[in-house]
């Protein structure tokens, strides 16, 4: 188990005990939080999209379960060819009582080149980025019905970059993995 893992548990085990709730109180924090990512793919178009034309993406509600039902911000992540972090981040309506998300606004995207990923002796990795370049939803659309990856900027021929793999677990590590195209559990 990795040390943000491990860290985790720790802490969901000492708020536990000094609140006194039960294993079945994670298990059921755990289905809500799915349910209410997952119904993003109905509702949040674009995060399905990236799922289809990108690797390894993931999606996350940041503060999700801080507050009450509000606004906040919808986080989906994913690569391209081994060198090229993509992130999409869009407003939504978070309905904890109903289980479900809607965007209260326009999709965003962040493209980060990432140059060299390292290992740090406590097994964590530090990664340096290169070229950042961002783009909204108008050239999003364009892409989707073309596929054509250039019209993202992103270069013809590139290369993967050693570690990625690794980085991609590290930050993976901590969260609950939701998928918006596939209704297992086993990413």
């Amino acid at each position: 188990m990795s040390i943000a893992n491990q860290t985790l548990v720790f802490l969901l085990v000492a708020t536990c005990s000094t609140i006194g709730c039960k294993p079945q109180d994670i298990s059921e924090f755990n289905r809500k939080y799915l349910n209410v990512h997952r119904s993003a793919a109905l509702e949040l178009k674009t995060a399905v999209e990236l799922e289809r034309f990108f690797d390894e993406v993931d999606h996350f509600i940041i503060h999700y379960g801080l507050h009450d039902n509000g606004v906040y911000e919808w986080r989906s992540t994913g690569f391209y060819s081994g060198q090229f972090k993509v992130a999409l981040a869009c407003e939504v309506f978070v309905d904890y009582d109903n289980e479900t998300v809607k965007p209260v606004g326009e999709p965003d995207f962040v493209v980060n080149e990432i140059v060299r990923v390292d290992d740090l002796e406590d097994g964590r990795v530090k990664v340096k980025f290169g070229r950042q370049w961002s783009f909204g939803n108008a050239e999003w659309q364009e892409f989707v019905e073309s596929i054509d990856y250039a019209k993202l900027g992103f270069p013809e021929k590139s290369i993967a970059v050693d570690g990625v793999e690794k980085y991609i677990r590290r930050t993976r590590d901590p969260r609950i993995l939701v998928s918006l195209t596939e209704q297992d559990e086993k990413r």
